[in-house]
C-alpha cells in the first residue's frame, strides 16, 4: 500500500513537473475528502497554474495557464518562513476543507504543510493571490469568519 502511495505521488509529481516546466514553484492542493478530484494550484516564477488532480487515476489536467508578469515569487515563497508547524487544524470539525501548502525546489518537496479547517494568515496570502488571478469559478473558498467562530466554538 505504502509503495502504491509513493508512487502515485510520484507520477502526479512527473505529470505536474511537465506542465509547469520549472524546477521551483508553490502548490496549493484544495481537497474536499472523500472526493478522489482536487484541485491543485500552482505558482512558478511568472505563471499561474491552476489543475484537476484525481488521485485514483494519477492524472492532471491543466485548466488554467495564466502569465503573470511581475510576479514577486520569492515574497510568495517567504510565506513558509513564517509557518514553523507543518499541521494547524481545528479539531473540532471531522469534515470539510483540507489544504496543502507545498514548495518544491529543483522539483523535490521541501515543505509541505497542511491546514484543516482554521483560518491562517500566511496561507490567506496566498489564496488571495490565487483568487486575484482566476476567475471566480477557480477561487478557493476561504472564509475568515467562518473558520474563526469554528474555532471559538471549539473551547
Amino acid at each position: 500500500m505504502l509503495l502504491s502511495a509513493l508512487a502515485l505521488v510520484t507520477k502526479c509529481e512527473e505529470n505536474k513537473n511537465q506542465i509547469l516546466k520549472d524546477p521551483n514553484y508553490i502548490v496549493l492542493e484544495v481537497r474536499a475528502y472523500p472526493m478522489p478530484q482536487f484541485r491543485q494550484y500552482a505558482i512558478n516564477q511568472d505563471h499561474l497554474y491552476v489543475l484537476l488532480s484525481n488521485k485514483n487515476t494519477d492524472e492532471d489536467s491543466l485548466l488554467v495557464e495564466k502569465a503573470i508578469p511581475n510576479l514577486d515569487y520569492n515574497k510568495l515563497a517567504g510565506v513558509f518562513d513564517r509557518l514553523s508547524e507543518e499541521v494547524y487544524t481545528n479539531k473540532c470539525v471531522e469534515d470539510g476543507m483540507v489544504m496543502n501548502l507545498i514548495l518544491f525546489e529543483e522539483t523535490l518537496e521541501t515543505r509541505n504543510i497542511q491546514f484543516s479547517n482554521i483560518y491562517n494568515e500566511e496561507l490567506n496570502e496566498i489564496i488571495e493571490f490565487v483568487n486575484s488571478n482566476t476567475e471566480q469559478k477557480y477561487n478557493v473558498y476561504y472564509d475568515k469568519s467562518k473558520l474563526e467562530e469554528d474555532l471559538k466554538n471549539c473551547n
